[in-house]
């Protein structure tokens, strides 16, 4: 029995003590004086207390009332419990039989001092039986039993009792005893009828706790000790209460209102109890997230409930739980046996929305997430079993189901759709599709968790069609200004390697593959994609990407690592194509330029971070290419070099090789290569940088029937042609791959015509010097060439 029912039992057998002896002073015809004077030792020495009371009022038919009855604390200081007046309405007749038929007792404005000694100890602990400790091999004794005899003994039935502005006063001086806490009931009113001892009689009760109203009504029984009880709790400030959860609460409660509506159904091996419980205007912060807090937050609990004394087990057969917008629902049993629970526990998802998850958490908890803005539903349940200290041992199974469950990452939003199941430490799914705009790809996993905490296992990525061009992004944003209409551009702020995305922890050790049918990027076709992937330590392997290009295949290999911020990546690729035509009209559809040829091609990269605003800057590039028997057309740069040697001819080469070496590093391309046909050889070499700005060298020789058609000066023809009449041209090309800008090197041009120069003087000497030499002139020309060496290239 509890402590108060046990105080409530306590006063009741008291005041029917009281009625009995005074019952039995009538039957006697003592007079009022006589019988606080017998009366008020005998209750003294009972109660150890001092006792003192008013005017007594005895009717011989009718009942008993007492003015002004006081019990003191023990030792004397303060009062314990008083009364304004104590009424026992009887019937007279019963009493002759042995029978006490009480029609009413009235309690008008009790009060009842509560203290809690800095020992714990109670101020009424003294008057509360000890326990019984039974012998070993016998039964406890049953308090039903007692009851039951306490019942045969007194025949006892009492139709009503009021308590009317009742009062009690609890002061805890466990705690702190210099500044005990203090917590008060007032308007105090209790109204029982049909009391007895064998039999539930209905009970009503409401109060004024901290200037909160709570109400109880219900029926008891006290000889079996069932009852079923519902209680209304107004909103109470909990915060009033903070000593008793302080010290087991992890945080502080700054403000909170609690209300609950609830039933109790008491049985003698088993309570249960079913309601809701709210908190309003919760203002929490957690110790374990000091920058996290909520601020006029909402929770509730709905809820059903049974605990079995016996076996110490509480079982929660129905718990709906709300915070803010936020549902969740659960179910389980703890069992209370050991000082470590035991736990069997289900937590349901239904329709949670992730959207309202984030926005209704505290902001420093979900900053690093509202960039995503994650969006969606996930439906599904958690069952978790072991001791409450087992951490992620405690799960059991997952089952999760995924609907339209969507982030954001820069330009770039994708979802995911599906069911996901974790059951014995397997994790599988089911129907998961990675979604991204009105294209998907189907993930399929089967792995197993071992000792490491780590997931083995196998997985397939596969998707119909990909379309890369949906993960394009602009750099610029073009809006119209408010001030004078006129279009201005905004650049973004520029965005470095602390603005990406990483770095990942994910604790999968599994191998994979990925097939795609189509993979399209522009207007390119990739078909039949195909890669053995694994993951490992957060680093993607992509083993044997292969995939058709037109007629040809593409091969590439890389690795990703996804531990570091921004990922890091190498890798190779190597593309063969019979036409690349086919490439050409894919990746730049819209251009007038064109080339065909026959391709191989093969490049390493390397890199880190996934922003464009640094993604160039850190990429590397190494790599070579060979196009045999092909034409270029439409080039800015043919183009460009066509117009300035005024030959139109020029804007189409037919070439029977073209090669080129390229090495790219901090954002600066450095390159070299060659045109050979039979019109035309261009040598270029130099360097460009990813904005696309040129600076190179081009030795550029055209045969004689193109050099006939140039329009340069007669005299730099005959400086530009060699022994075997092509054109030697030393030209620089600037600006950019779309408007790139020709013109000679004039460096290299001045040493081009000093060397014609010597040449020719070096002809003439040798003509003048040794006229009919013949064969014999060489010795000679090799002594002129050493002459003029060191006159004029010295």
């Amino acid at each position: 029995m509890s402590t108060p029912v046990k105080v409530g039992v306590f006063i009741v057998s008291v005041l029917v003590i009281l009625a009995a002896a005074l019952t039995f002073l009538v039957k006697t015809q003592l007079t009022p004086e006589r019988v606080k004077q017998t009366l008020i030792p005998l209750i003294e020495k009972s109660l150890e207390r001092n006792v003192d009371f008013g005017e007594i009022t005895i009717g011989v038919f009718s009942g008993i009332s007492v003015a002004d009855l006081k019990v003191m604390q023990k030792g004397g200081e303060g009062e314990f419990f008083s009364v304004k007046s104590v009424a026992l309405h009887y019937r007279f007749w019963p009493l002759l039989s042995g029978k006490v038929v009480v029609d009413q007792v009235l309690l008008d404005h009790p009060k009842i001092y509560f203290t809690r000694m800095p020992d714990g100890q109670f101020n009424f602990s003294d008057l509360l039986p000890e326990p019984k400790v039974a012998k070993k091999g016998t039964d406890a004794p049953s308090q039903h039993k007692n009851s039951r005899a306490l019942a045969e003994t007194f025949n006892l039935l009492v139709r009503e009792v009021n308590v009317k502005a009742g009062e009690l006063e609890y002061v805890d001086k466990f705690k702190n005893a210099r500044s005990p806490f203090r917590y008060t009931l007032n308007n105090l009113n209790i109204k029982a009828r049909q009391i007895t001892f064998d039999k539930s009689f209905p009970i009503d009760l409401s109060a004024v706790v901290n200037g909160s109203n709570i109400d109880i009504s219900g029926r008891y029984n006290l000889s079996r000790e069932i009852g079923d009880l519902t209680v209304h709790l107004a909103p109470l400030d909990l915060v009033q209460f903070a000593p008793y959860y302080r010290s087991t609460f992890p945080g502080k409660i700054g403000a909170a209102q609690l209300s609950l509506t609830l039933e109790v159904d008491i049985q003698p091996e088993l309570i249960s109890s079913k309601g809701k419980i709210e908190l309003d205007g919760v203002d929490l912060a957690l110790d374990k997230f000091p920058d996290a807090g909520w601020e006029k937050a909402t929770l509730g609990a709905d809820y059903s409930l049974s605990y079995k004394r016996d076996k110490e087990l509480l079982e929660l057969s129905t718990l709906l739980l709300s915070f803010n917008k936020i549902n969740l629902g659960a179910e389980g049993e703890f069992d209370l046996t050991s000082s470590e629970p035991y736990m069997v526990f289900t937590l349901l998802l239904k329709q949670l929305d992730l959207r309202e998850v984030i926005q209704n958490m505290p902001a420093s908890l979900t900053r690093a997430y509202q960039k995503y803005s994650f969006a969606g539903l996930i439906d599904g349940q958690v069952d978790l079993s072991g001791k409450l200290n087992s951490g992620v041992n405690l799960v059991k199974s997952i089952k999760l189901g995924l609907t339209d469950v969507r982030a954001s990452t820069e330009n770039l939003r994708a979802g995911v759709s599906g069911d996901i199941t974790y059951i014995d430490k397997v994790l599988q799914t089911e129907n998961l599709f990675l979604q991204y705009g009105d294209q998907q790809a189907q993930l399929q996993v089967k792995a197993e968790r071992f000792p490491d905490n780590l997931f083995h296992g196998e997985f397939l990525l596969s998707a119909e069609t990909l379309n890369l061009n949906n993960f394009s992004e602009s750099a610029e944003v073009v809006k119209e200004s408010p001030e004078n209409g006129n279009s201005i551009t905004q650049v973004k702020r520029q965005k470095t390697l602390a603005d990406d995305i990483g770095p990942f922890d994910i604790p999968i050790d599994m191998v994979g593959t990925m097939a795609i049918k189509r993979l399209i990027y522009k207007e390119l076709n990739f078909d039949k994609v195909t890669a053995a992937l694994s993951f490992k330590n957060n680093r993607l392997s992509i083993h044997n990407l292969t995939s058709q290009v037109g007629d040809g295949e593409l091969r590439a290999s890389s690795l990703i690592n996804l531990g570091v911020k921004g990922l890091a990546y190498q890798g190779q690729v190597a593309l063969s194509q019979p036409n690349v035509m086919t490439l050409v009209a894919g990746l730049m559809a819209d251009a007038k330029q064109s080339v065909s040829g026959v391709l191989q091609w093969q490049n390493s990269f390397a890199g880190k971070g996934t922003l464009p605003d640094n993604f160039l800057q850190a990429l590397q590039l190494k790599g070579e290419f060979t196009l045999q028997d092909g034409e270029v057309k439409g080039s800015p740069l043919i183009e460009g070099l066509a117009g300035f040697l005024g030959n139109s001819d020029l804007k189409v080469l037919s070439f029977q090789s073209m090669t080129g070496q390229y090495d790219l590093r901090d954002g600066l391309a450095h390159l070299s290569g060659n045109l050979d046909s039979s019109k035309t050889k261009l040598a270029p070499k130099g360097t460009i940088d990813v904005a696309g700005r040129l600076n190179l060298n081009l030795d550029a020789r055209l045969a004689p029937e193109i050099m006939a058609k140039l329009g340069v000066s007669k005299s730099l023809k005959q400086v530009a042609l060699d022994q075997n009449g092509w054109g030697v041209l030393p030209l620089k090309i600037k600006g950019t791959l779309s408007r790139p800008e020709v013109g000679y090197d004039s460096t290299a041009l001045q040493k081009q015509v000093l060397e014609k120069a010597i040449e020719k003087a070096d002809q003439k000497l040798l003509e003048k010097i040794a006229p009919d030499a013949g064969g014999d002139a060489e010795p000679i020309r090799q002594m002129l060439d050493n002459a003029l060496d060191k006159l004029f290239r010295k």
